[in-house]
């Protein structure tokens, strides 16, 4: 008789725990539901806002002239140049190289180059066709970079009969390569 109780006491607080984690695991999924549907939109914005780089770039301005048709202003392609110094076989070519191309006095250029650090800018604002030239080079850690545009023309919307247009905008879009830092958003992923 007196094991039949303590049967009894056991399966009652079995079904106590039974129901609290019951309650836990609603509680989880009601949460999972809340993300997927009702903030399902948000956090999908938040993910392609960290997958694209959105970056505001002035638009084309064209060329700017004085009154003596002197070119004041223009636009042009530049690129900028960088190395990284695990990747670097040759380091003194790769100094004598940038010296040469980059107009830069050699001890400047060796500090940057030596320096232990995951990438170190050179130099910003190269010309395209000096760029080309040091990727011709093919020096292994020399890395010229230049960024892709896109002129996106503006989305019409409309206000009652009004029809009107949102300013146009220049999107830049930088494309990741494998030795390239890595986007602190992914970092748990990975793991």
């Amino acid at each position: 008789m007196k094991l039949g109780k303590v049967g009894t006491k056991q399966r009652k607080m079995m079904l106590i725990y039974v129901c609290i984690i019951y309650i836990m695991m609603l509680g989880v999924f009601g949460k999972l539901v809340y993300i997927m549907v009702v903030k399902g939109e948000y956090y999908s914005q938040k993910a392609l806002d960290v997958q694209e780089r959105e970056r505001r770039i002035k638009a084309a301005r064209g060329k700017i002239l004085d009154r003596n048709n002197n070119v004041i202003a223009s636009n042009k392609t530049v690129c900028t140049v960088s190395v990284i110094h695990r990747q670097i076989r040759d380091t003194d070519a790769v100094i004598k190289m940038l010296c040469e191309e980059l107009d830069l006095e050699e001890k400047e250029v060796r500090k940057k180059v030596e320096k232990v650090s995951v990438r170190e800018k050179i130099k910003s604002n190269v010309d395209k066709e000096i760029g080309d030239k040091i990727r011709s080079y093919d020096f292994d850690g020399v890395k010229v970079e230049s960024v892709n545009t896109i002129n996106r023309l503006g989305k019409v919307k409309r206000q009652g009969r009004t029809e009107g247009r949102r300013p146009s905008t220049k999107k830049a879009y930088i494309t990741l390569t494998k030795d390239s830092k890595t986007i602190e958003a992914f970092d748990n992923m990975a793991q």
